[in-house]
């Protein structure tokens, strides 16, 4: 691919995200299944900048909002955007 942008599609949160204060790449593996076009985003749990373990079963990074007073979580089933970083 000769674009240096990273490929964005949208995917599927399949667990309950709390957001942070400030706007987060979310690691994540995005998985298919035969009846669902679009990819479900399983979290690689922690998220500390120290936990770069979990990098190596990502696949994504999920493009997350700042939290505010009305938005505290992303619910499980929400569509997000996933920039692809891995194989998938």
């Amino acid at each position: 691919n000769p674009s240096p942008k990273r490929t964005m599609i949208r995917a599927r949160i399949a667990d309950k995200i709390h957001l942070d204060p400030r706007p987060e790449y979310h690691r994540a593996l995005l998985t298919w299944h035969p009846d669902d076009p679009i990819p479900q985003a399983i979290s690689t749990g922690n998220q500390m900048s120290s936990r770069l373990l979990s990098m190596r079963t990502a696949n994504a990074l999920l493009v997350l909002p700042p939290k505010t007073e009305v938005l505290q979580t992303i619910e499980s089933g929400a569509l997000v955007d996933a920039m692809i970083i891995g194989r998938l």
